[in-house]
């Protein structure tokens, strides 16, 4: 017997795409993805590190590897602060 909808009585419901693909962008769930988020707040740091009219930039070099550091420690931070919550 199947419900109003087309949904056959006693299905499950599933997601929209395997777990291997959680947080990474595809498709339709591009929404989902972290990177663009990310990708928006590094080109704006890095764009603001680089602008000429502050006299205290880095090189690009070390500018690139501070940001590829603190990133990762971010990172850190925050699945350690989701690990605990659990």
């Amino acid at each position: 017997m199947k419900k109003n909808n087309g949904i056959p009585k006693g299905a499950i419901q599933i997601h929209l795409y395997p777990y291997q693909n959680i947080l990474k962008p595809r498709g339709s769930m591009r929404k989902e993805s972290l990177g663009a988020f990310i990708y928006d707040r590094l080109k704006s740091t890095y764009e603001d590190w680089c602008n000429p009219k502050y006299g205290d930039n880095p090189d690009k070099e070390t500018l690139l590897q501070q940001l590829k550091h603190n990133l990762s420690g971010e990172v850190e931070v925050a699945w350690n602060k989701f690990i605990n919550e659990k």
